[in-house]
């Protein structure tokens, strides 16, 4: 099942919300034929490899269930394909909405906003085996920062790839233009701020063995916590 998340971003705006799908617990045949078009069932299809097929469903799925979610029950999500852009970066035609899409392992995930709003999602899974490669790309790229634990490096990496989709680069630029200069644990969240992005706010709320990022403009509301069941 399909979770969300409403965000009320800002008074005068349609209120957004975040997805959030465990693969593994779902029957992907069903969630073929109930959320994907005739163009994505060719796509999907053309996979080799069974971990790119499921990542291609569930990050599909999270997204066309958050849009249905935003736009309404009557709007027919077979009918419309996600493509992804030169950087790939999804998008809908013929649909005016803010988009961004994650997956992690078994998880995916979806936010989806009003057009207009940069707003992107990253997830990723906690593993201590990035230990080592996390804290050299810390140590070179954010020297504002040290004395990290293992989450709040994970949490910095999150908000590095997050940032990157809002953007809509990806990681084809310097690391060190994603820099974060500020860092606070919250008892719900771990909040980021960037040196060359001061406009964009990072919340990265650890739901293990995840963490799930969000970053907006700064002036915008986030969550306090997220209500996700992993």
């Amino acid at each position: 099942m399909v979770q969300f998340h409403q965000l009320q971003l800002c008074d005068n705006k349609k209120p957004g919300f975040i997805s959030l799908l465990t693969l593994a617990k779902e029957n992907s045949f069903l969630l073929e034929q109930n959320y994907l078009s005739l163009k994505e069932k060719v796509q999907l299809s053309h996979f080799k490899t069974n971990k790119r097929r499921e990542s291609f469903l569930a990050g599909r799925v999270a997204a066309k269930a958050a849009i249905e979610k935003y736009v309404g029950e009557s709007f027919n999500i077979k009918q419309i394909s996600v493509e992804n852009g030169l950087f790939r970066q999804p998008f809908i035609d013929h649909v005016n909405v803010s988009l961004s899409i994650s997956h992690s392992d078994e998880v995916a995930g979806s936010v989806v906003g009003p057009a207009g709003i940069p707003l992107a999602l990253d997830i990723e899974r906690i593993s201590s085996s990035l230990h080592q490669v996390l804290t050299s790309v810390i140590n070179e790229h954010h020297p504002d920062l040290y004395q990290l634990t293992l989450i709040e490096k994970m949490a910095i990496w999150s908000g590095m790839e997050a940032l990157s989709k809002v953007i809509q680069t990806g990681f084809t630029t310097s690391l060190s233009i994603y820099r974060v200069n500020q860092l606070k644990p919250n008892h719900h969240y771990i909040e980021l701020m960037f040196k060359y992005f001061p406009s964009f706010l990072a919340r990265c709320y650890v739901l293990e063995p995840y963490v799930i990022t969000l970053v907006l403009p700064k002036n915008l509301s986030f969550p306090d916590y997220l209500e996700f069941k992993l």
